[in-house]
């Protein structure tokens, strides 16, 4: 298998996880997480076995998505193969090492653009785009 030049794409799903069933959160994380594939005609689903790599970059083995058996939680590694990303289908739960930006290139742990809200149906915390804070 080889990747195609196709970049990854953050997973803002993420952020909306209290709202959103782990199997469907998971679902949607990985279909925007995943890049191209190029591996031929393939019949069927591609199956990964325990402690092992679905895909690697050829450049770097150590790149790529990894299923680890021990956490049950699919990875995406690193050069040194260290989990830079992972997610717990089974529970919804998510890592993200580092920074995520939406809508643009994150300076902090969490860089929004424009307005975010932050709680569950009945209460939460509101900024506006001009930086305005709701209650």
């Amino acid at each position: 298998m080889r990747l195609a030049q196709a970049p990854l794409i953050a997973p803002l799903l993420l952020l909306n996880a209290a709202r959103i069933k782990p199997l469907r959160l998971a679902i949607m994380a990985m279909a925007c997480c995943l890049p191209i594939l190029s591996v031929g005609q393939v019949s069927g689903p591609v199956s990964v076995g325990p402690d092992s790599y679905a895909f690697t970059y050829t450049g770097a083995p150590a790149l790529g998505l990894y299923f680890n058996a021990t956490d049950s939680r699919y990875e995406f590694r690193d050069n040194a193969g260290l989990s830079a990303f992972w997610l717990n289908p089974q529970t919804g739960h998510a890592r993200l090492e580092g920074r995520l930006g939406i809508g643009v290139n994150p300076a902090f742990g969490l860089d929004v653009r424009g307005g975010a809200y932050i709680g569950d149906s009945l209460q939460g915390l509101r900024v506006s785009p001009a930086g305005d804070l709701r209650f």
